[in-house]
């Protein structure tokens, strides 16, 4: 493969993973970027939790990707963590559905996602702390 296309696309790699983080970060006094601390969640009351301005983050294992959202006014974020429902994984473009794993109950109850192309195992989401409007 050409050295050179490998670092352009290095570039435009690094340059959108820049501008996707880049509403989900803060500064320090001191005008450096502080990290952003995610926890993992799997129950839909902890993302009914969420407020607009926290950020969230489904990440595929086997995919290798991360797809960052920031909460706005709607309750799309939701539906990531409720049970019955699915979307197409922007990656492989499995289809990725939202599975009771029969711990707790109602919006208690702990889900997992099932890919059917990478497995039931290979994806999670994680959330900035509920309020902190992803800082």
């Amino acid at each position: 493969m050409n050295a050179g296309f490998v670092n352009v696309v290095t570039l435009a790699v690094t340059i959108a993973m820049v501008t996707l983080l880049g509403g989900c970060t803060t500064t320090t006094k001191h005008g450096g970027a502080r990290p952003l601390h995610m926890k993992h969640i799997d129950t839909q009351a902890e993302a009914e939790a969420l407020t607009a301005g926290d950020c969230l983050a489904m990440v595929c294992s086997m995919c290798r990707n991360v797809v960052f959202h920031r909460v706005g006014s709607g309750t799309a974020h939701v539906d990531l963590l409720t049970v019955g429902k699915s979307h197409t994984c922007s990656d492989c473009k499995g289809d990725v559905r939202v599975v009771g794993t029969g711990e707790g109950s109602g919006k208690s109850e702990k889900v997992k996602h099932v890919c059917s192309n990478c497995g039931a195992d290979a994806m999670f989401i994680c959330a900035t702390q509920p309020g902190s409007g992803g800082q």
